[in-house]
């Protein structure tokens, strides 16, 4: 997922949920008003989504791209 927050200057958490439950995140300073979140998730089902802490007078942007990887035995 990749994030973009404005104003750029503020720091909260953002995570990746799958079906309601977080997978990955990541707080602190945000680069130039983007974060890049990236996981791995085995056997997805349901939902993906991005969830934030941002304050409500803050804006969020997220896209989200999914990879499918498949392993042949």
């Amino acid at each position: 997922a990749h994030i973009r927050w404005s104003p750029a200057s503020t720091a909260f958490d953002a995570s990746i949920y799958v079906n309601s439950s977080p997978v990955q995140g990541s707080g602190g300073a945000i680069a130039g008003g983007f974060r890049t979140l990236v996981a791995m998730v085995e056997n997805p089902t349901g939902n993906i989504e991005v969830r934030t802490t941002a304050p409500g007078a803050d804006t969020v942007a997220a896209d989200i791209q999914v990879m499918y990887f498949s392993q042949i035995a």
